[in-house]
């Protein structure tokens, strides 16, 4: 590998600032792929419906349909055991899936060729095909046998005795790569300091709101305090404490308060060296310049807390590394969405201080920012109006998280969203969700042992338990840790975290988003591999540089004469920021994502949309029955049913294995959501 990857990777360390906010087993029978559009998948249930008006053959022509095979298992689907073949008029029209449902009959239920079969015995198969909007023909009927079989409810899957090691969480791979975040488990501390200007002063009353925002009870805010709802999502296992210092004042590098106007105008070169500028211009921001004068004047003993006393940032250095944890800082000025390069929302480092640890005299490293009127705007009429959906968010970012949205700038028909806006790390709402509380280590998931082709699971609601099941290519093992290609499956209902937002969030009230308002089954997909270059210096001299997939975290090194290694998540959920390896070769801006919301109407319905609006609107969309396995619903999951959300390599997993597991919805209530999950 050529060293262009090494000043790749290292630009992908500097640019770590990161923005912020931005069919059923009753029914009749349902298209047997998925349509590339919700239109296209309407009309197809439509078309199901009208099919008794519509004719049987056109001009004479038959509809056949044959299978490979006459039998499955219980629990088995039928598309994703036997590939049938189809003919029209003696043309084999196979290979038109969009044009053609599978129906699965004993003349009590009747299934689509996805779902799970869930009853043993002998069925009736048949098939329609579209001739047009209005006329469909109907094939001649097969005999499919379901064979019976245990299928247990006690083994077959296992679950993580223990928490993940430090070794495998956001936190040891944020410290590997030199960015010193915050811890996600045990007791933590924030510092949080309100940051004016000479035209815009803080009041007592805005003061109190800061604090409360981080630190109060739930009944004191609007929903939650960033410190309430940490404990709460974690289960208990995250703690937030901290100080609000006294207000900051604002001012230029001789120390004169300045204004909003002032202060939003200054550059870069008005505060680096040239060195400095050089290296790091490209990415500065004016935020560096408060953290570092609050610092100072921390150490000075001129910035003091909110009950006057001085403050040691040797206190917020829990780790002993040397960096202060945070600094969190609610800047005065209302937010703009025309100059969000100044007046937003973000958490990044402060890259000048890498390499300038000191455990004695911390220096700042870690840096939220955002606005006062993130946590006031007046979204809530309930009197109290203390809003920390943004701060939660931020706070999520400090903890080692990316965003869930793309940060690149779009273009038509290139936006996109695939974790589908509903996660506290995408649109800001609700709870995290179970990809971020494994990198956060604090749920212990299930998952499948290998002793069985078939089990039967059943999940508690997530919210309250933080019960997943994650489930690897069938006949591939799981290394045990976040950092791996998975599917993930948890039971999502509207309550605790999620139940505020589940009527929708009032930010995005124009766009009626939220967190679901219905219960069900909820699948995403993982692509959390860590990628890893090595380079070693040879007897020649040279160094030569090799990158492959890892489970090992290994800390960042850049010694030009002998080594260096760099590990990193490689997928993205923007575009522009993920990577993957095929044939051994790096692939830049590659298709992989993250963590992917897969719809159960099996809709690729986040990416590809022709502008941002669009995109908003599938994410309103989304709250619908069109997301959620239920009972009533689409029960199944397959990556075969789902197959258009599969698009970095057709119909498979991102390593290009067959995924092999149907996952099917038995049952539900508000205890839980039993599973039948088997091999395909």
């Amino acid at each position: 590998m050529k060293k262009s990857w090494y000043v790749l990777l290292s630009a992908i360390a500097l640019a770590a600032l990161t923005g912020c906010e931005t069919s059923s087993s009753n029914s009749s029978s349902s298209s047997n792929s998925s349509e590339s559009d919700s239109n296209s998948s309407s009309s197809s249930s439509e078309s199901s419906s009208s099919s008794s008006q519509s004719s049987s053959s056109s001009a004479g022509k038959e509809l056949v349909i044959a299978q490979s095979s006459d039998s499955i298992l219980l629990g088995q689907s039928y598309l994703g055991k036997i590939t049938p073949s189809l003919t029209y008029g003696g043309d084999d029209v196979s290979a038109k899936t969009t044009r053609w449902t599978i129906s699965i009959s004993n003349g009590t239920k009747t299934y689509d060729g996805w779902d799970a079969i869930d009853t043993a015995g002998t069925y009736t198969v048949s098939a329609k095909y579209r001739l047009s909007n209005t006329s469909y023909a109907t094939s001649n009927s097969i005999s499919l046998t379901v064979s019976s079989r245990d299928i247990p409810n006690d083994k077959g899957f296992a679950q993580l005795p223990d928490y993940f090691t430090d070794d495998q969480t956001a936190y040891r791979l944020e410290k590997a790569q030199v960015n010193n975040c915050l811890n996600s488990v045990g007791n933590q501390k924030l510092l949080v300091v309100p940051f004016q200007f000479t035209d815009d002063v803080y009041t007592e009353a805005e003061l109190t709101k800061i604090d409360k925002a981080f630190f109060g009870q739930s009944s004191e805010t609007s929903w939650e305090s960033l410190s309430s709802f940490y404990n709460k999502s974690s289960y208990g296992r995250l703690t937030y404490s901290g100080t609000m210092t006294q207000a900051y004042s604002a001012t230029d590098k001789t120390g004169t308060p300045v204004s909003s106007t002032t202060y939003g105008a200054f550059q870069s070169t008005d505060f680096l060296s040239a060195a400095d500028e050089a290296t790091y211009g490209s990415v500065w921001n004016v935020s560096w310049v408060a953290v570092e004068q609050i610092a100072a004047a921390i150490k000075a003993g001129t910035l003091l807390d909110t009950e006057g006393h001085t403050i040691d940032l040797k206190d917020y250095d829990q780790d002993g590394d040397g960096y202060v944890d945070d600094i969190w800082v609610v800047y005065s000025n209302p937010f703009s969405t025309s100059n969000t390069g100044v007046w937003w929302a973000w958490t990044h480092h402060d890259y000048p201080n890498r390499g300038k640890a000191n455990v004695a005299d911390p220096v700042p490293f870690n840096l939220c920012w955002a606005s006062y009127s993130f946590i006031s705007r007046g979204l809530y009429n309930d009197g109290i109006d203390i809003d920390a959906h943004t701060l939660i968010h931020e706070t999520g970012h400090l903890m080692g998280l990316n965003d869930y949205y793309s940060t690149d700038e779009a273009s038509a028909g290139a936006y996109e969203g695939v974790e589908g806006g509903v996660n506290m790390m995408d649109m800001n709402v609700g709870d995290h969700g179970a990809y971020s509380k494994l990198l956060y280590n604090w749920i212990k998931p299930f998952y499948a042992d290998g002793t069985e082709d078939v089990f039967e699971i059943t999940l508690r609601p997530f919210e309250s338990t933080g019960d997943t099941l994650l489930l690897k290519t069938a006949g591939d093992e799981w290394n045990k840790s976040p950092y791996d290609e998975y599917m993930l499956f948890d039971y999502y209902t509207p309550t605790g975290l999620n139940e505020e937002d589940s009527t929708g969030y009032a930010e995005w009230k124009n766009y009626g988003i939220g967190t679901y308002d219905k219960s069900g089954l909820v699948a995403h997909h993982i692509d959390s591999r860590l990628l890893n270059e090595h380079g070693v210096k040879g007897d020649d001299g040279q160094i030569s540089y090799e990158i492959d997939y890892t489970d090992t975290i290994t800390d960042y090194v850049d010694s030009e004469d002998e080594t260096y290694n760099y590990t990193l998540r490689g997928a993205n959920n923007s575009k522009s920021r993920s990577y993957m390896l095929l044939n051994d070769s790096l692939v830049n801006s590659a298709p992989v994502r993250e963590t992917s919301l897969i719809p159960s109407n099996g809709v690729n319905m986040f990416q590809n949309q022709k502008d941002y609006a669009t995109l908003m609107g599938r994410y309103a969309i989304s709250n619908e029955d069109n997301i959620l396995f239920t009972p009533t619903g689409a029960t199944t999951f397959s990556v075969e049913r789902c197959a258009a959300v599969f698009t970095a390599v057709a119909g498979k997993m991102n390593d290009a294995s067959t995924f092999g597991w149907t996952v099917s919805v038995k049952s539900m209530d508000t205890a839980g959501l039993t599973l039948i999950v088997a091999k395909s």
